[in-house]
């Protein structure tokens, strides 16, 4: 009779008598086998679940709810004081960074929007200058607004180009 490599489970051969307790023996290992995996698994959770506890207390310790969303705007090409850009939150932002990965005779740095600030700046590289586009920034309740004076690649707002964001913040209520 052979047995298997990893657990040592019983292999009948053609040429064997025939006698249940192979076959008893692998089922009396396979219940010690399934028996240890149920202890861990439960080991596990109980692991899980008391750090979930810890993760969950230190939510929101200072009132609020921790809240952070990812996403994307399309740049329409507009820009200035009455083309301004707004992104809208379900909560109360207090750090917007939004970027493009997009590249065309310049690399874009992220822009970083940061509640009680009234100015952010856009970065490039134009041949190895750094040059700064300066935007006046806004804040709501849930939601952040900005403009350049300069042109729509300081908003972050060229026409067809995708955007993306992160934004962090807590629940109002």
């Amino acid at each position: 009779m052979q047995q298997t490599t990893k657990y040592q489970f019983n292999l009948v051969d053609a040429t064997d008598d025939f006698s249940p307790d192979p076959l008893n023996q692998n089922a009396q290992k396979a219940e010690t086998l399934i028996a240890g995996l149920e202890t861990d698994l439960a080991e596990g959770m109980e692991e899980v679940t008391d750090t979930l506890a810890e993760l969950t207390a230190n939510v929101g310790s200072t009132g609020h709810n921790a809240r952070i969303v990812y996403g994307s705007y399309v740049g329409t090409g507009t820009y200035g004081r009455n083309s301004k850009n707004t992104l809208s939150f379900d909560f109360t932002p207090v750090l917007v960074v939004t970027s493009s990965n997009e590249y065309h005779n310049h690399i874009t740095n992220p822009t970083i929007f940061l509640r009680g600030r009234t100015i952010a700046c856009s970065e490039n590289l134009y041949s190895n200058l750094d040059q700064c586009q300066k935007q006046t920034v806004s804040w709501s309740d849930t939601g952040v607004t900005w403009y350049c004076t300069d042109d729509a690649w300081g908003q972050n707002n060229v026409s067809g180009r995708t955007y993306f964001y992160v934004a962090i913040g807590y629940d109002s209520e």
